[in-house]
């Protein structure tokens, strides 16, 4: 991850990183007319160094804190109901 280009807002930090995915073809008579590019987002965000290193107190913190926006989420959208 390096060079002078900016991917989805985040600056080259030199990292380097291992991907494994998959692109979906859709062709019609011979010609690809769309591509679909699935791989593990939240890995190469680790990777990168975007989100911290899985198991670690800040994942784990983070987690934690999505949880709880979830939670409470849903106890005001019960409320509403």
């Amino acid at each position: 991850f390096n060079g002078s280009g900016v991917f989805e807002g985040f600056k080259p930090n030199g990292a380097t990183i291992d991907l494994e995915g998959v692109d979906l073809l859709t062709l019609e008579d011979g010609q690809i007319i769309h591509i679909t590019a699935i791989l593990n987002g939240l890995d190469m965000a680790r990777q990168l160094g975007a989100v911290p290193p899985k198991g670690s107190i800040a994942d784990k913190a983070m987690a934690g804190a999505f949880n709880a926006k979830t939670a409470v989420t849903a106890k005001i959208q019960e409320l509403r109901s």
